[in-house]
């Protein structure tokens, strides 16, 4: 069974990788863990066999691992590596690749988690459930968040200006998030100085 300290460490682990595609964090829910633990003890009576759980409602990852116990960390992370054959905008495995261990991890509507674990000789084997289930046919696991960029601003105007003589500058803007608008302002603009706010160009007369 999985102690406190590493349930902690397997919502840890789950939510960094959450993290990174700006979706909300899980939480633990007993149900689920027991649920896998449940699974994770039938497997070990066949020889830890790598098998998913036919009549669960969950969405489900199983782990199987040989030698030293894993960490809960290193379990999750085996399932999160998988983002690097995962292919956002087509919403595909790359060929004859796995990632819906990844998918589940990251699945915006799954909100919580569950997990359990068993061994058998040399041998481990994890099982972690899923509340509401992800991976479901034709969606993508999470809306994308597009980040703004930075507008670019080249050209600097002359820091003293003669009042006596015209002057006009106009900033080079560059934007590279399509339908953003640029606004166009001066801190400490004199009452005699004119500023088109939607092109940038200053002038005094």
């Amino acid at each position: 069974n999985l102690y406190f300290i590493q349930s902690g460490n397997a919502i840890a682990a789950h939510n960094e990788w959450r993290q990174q595609v700006g979706v909300d964090g899980l939480t633990w829910h007993s149900d689920l863990a027991h649920a896998a633990q449940t699974w994770a003890n039938t497997l070990q009576d066949q020889a830890c066999k790598l098998e998913h759980n036919p009549n669960t409602p969950y969405g489900e990852n199983i782990y199987w691992a040989s030698g030293t116990s894993p960490t809960p960390k290193s379990v999750v992370d085996s399932w999160g590596s998988e983002k690097a054959d995962y292919d956002y905008d087509t919403n595909i495995c790359k060929p004859d690749k796995v990632c819906g261990h990844y998918t589940q991890i990251v699945w915006e509507k799954t909100t919580e988690v569950g997990c359990g674990k068993a061994a058998c000789a040399n041998e481990h084997v994890w099982v972690c459930n899923y509340n509401p289930p992800g991976n479901s046919a034709g969606q993508k696991p999470y809306t994308q968040v597009v980040q703004n960029a930075k507008p670019s601003l080249s050209g600097i105007p002359l820091t003293l200006v003669d009042v006596n003589t015209p002057y006009q500058f106009t900033p080079t803007a560059n934007d590279t998030d399509s339908g953003d608008t640029l606004t166009f302002s001066i801190t400490g603009k004199p009452d005699w100085a004119h500023l088109n706010t939607t092109t940038g160009a200053a002038s005094s007369t």
